[in-house]
C-alpha cells in the first residue's frame, strides 16, 4: 500500500551509523491538479532523528517506493517515522541492514535483499522475517474532472482483507469545504447504503481548508472485514474539483 503525506508532512530516519545507510523515495507529488511521479528525496539516514522528506507547500504526496541501502562494510540500524518519534508515529521499527545488502518497501510491504540480490526469508542480524508495514493507506479520489465536485454517491472499493481503520485523511486541490460519508455492506448483502455508514456523525470534512486528518474517530465502525465494500458519498461540496479520500488502516 501506498503511504500518503499531506502539504508539511514529514518522513523521519535514524541510523545507528550516520550515512551508511542511504534512502531514494518514489512517488506521486500533487499540484493544483498535476501528478507527476518522481524522486521525492534521496540521501543518507543520519544518527539522530531528522526529516529525510516533507512534503513542499501547497502539494500532497503518495509514496510508492522506498530504497533503503547499506553500501558500507558494517552493519548498520535504521528506523522510520512520519510526523513524529512516538511509537505511534513508526512505519518502520528498529531493523539492522547487514552490509552490503538492502531494503525495498513496496505495495506488498517490505523485502530484504541478499549481497546477492535474493529475497531473504529471515530479516538481517535480528528480527525473524521481514518486517511487516503496520499503517497501510486504502486511497480512493473524487474527481470533478476540472469541475466542481457535485453532490452524491462517487463510487464503490471492495477490500479483500481484513483490517482496522486507524485514521481518515482528506487531501484538496485547493482551498475549499466537503462533507463525505462513507458507507460499508458485506459482499451478499451489496450495495452499501447511508444507514450502513461507518462515519457516525464525525463525517470527513473539509471546512475552508486544504486537508484535514482525524485520528479520534469518534463512534466510527472502524473493523472491516474480507470482501466487504465500501461506497463514498459526498453529501455537500464548494468549490474542490479533487479530493483525496485517505483511510490509514492496520491489517488484522
Amino acid at each position: 500500500m501506498s503511504i500518503t503525506l499531506a502539504a508539511g508532512d514529514t518522513l523521519q530516519g535514524v541510523s545507528g551509523t550516520a550515512s551508511a545507510i542511504t534512502y531514494t523515495i518514489h512517488g506521486d507529488a500533487i499540484n493544483a491538479g498535476a501528478d507527476a511521479f518522481q524522486v521525492l528525496a534521496q540521501g543518507q539516514i543520519p544518527s539522530s532523528i531528522s526529516a529525510v522528506y516533507t512534503v513542499p507547500a501547497l502539494t500532497s504526496a503518495i509514496i510508492k517506493t522506498i530504497h533503503l541501502a547499506n553500501p558500507t562494510g558494517s552493519d548498520a540500524t535504521v528506523s522510520l517515522t512520519v510526523n513524529g518519534t512516538g511509537n505511534a508515529h513508526v512505519i518502520l521499527p528498529p531493523v539492522t541492514i547487514a552490509a552490503g545488502t538492502w531494503a525495498v518497501y513496496a505495495d506488498d510491504g517490505w523485502r530484504f535483499y541478499s549481497t546477492s540480490g535474493a529475497v531473504m526469508g529471515v530479516g538481517p542480524a535480528g528480527p525473524t522475517g521481514p518486517p511487516s508495514l503496520p499503517t497501510e493507506s486504502i486511497n480512493f479520489v473524487i474527481d470533478g474532472g476540472g469541475s466542481p465536485i457535485g453532490t452524491g454517491i462517487k463510487g464503490d472499493i471492495v477490500i479483500d482483507f481484513p483490517c482496522t481503520i486507524v485514521a481518515a485523511m482528506l487531501l484538496a486541490d485547493q482551498s475549499g469545504s466537503i462533507v463525505i460519508d462513507i458507507w460499508k455492506q458485506v459482499y451478499a448483502s451489496y450495495p452499501p447504503l447511508v444507514a450502513q455508514s461507518i462515519c457516525a456523525s464525525a463525517l470527513p470534512t473539509l471546512s475552508s481548508a486544504l486537508k484535514e486528518k482525524d485520528t479520534t474517530l469518534t463512534g466510527w465502525t472502524t473493523a472491516i472485514s474480507a470482501g466487504d465494500t465500501l461506497r463514498y458519498n459526498v453529501n455537500s461540496a464548494v468549490t474542490l474539483t479533487r479530493v483525496l479520500v485517505s483511510l490509514k488502516i492496520t491489517r488484522v
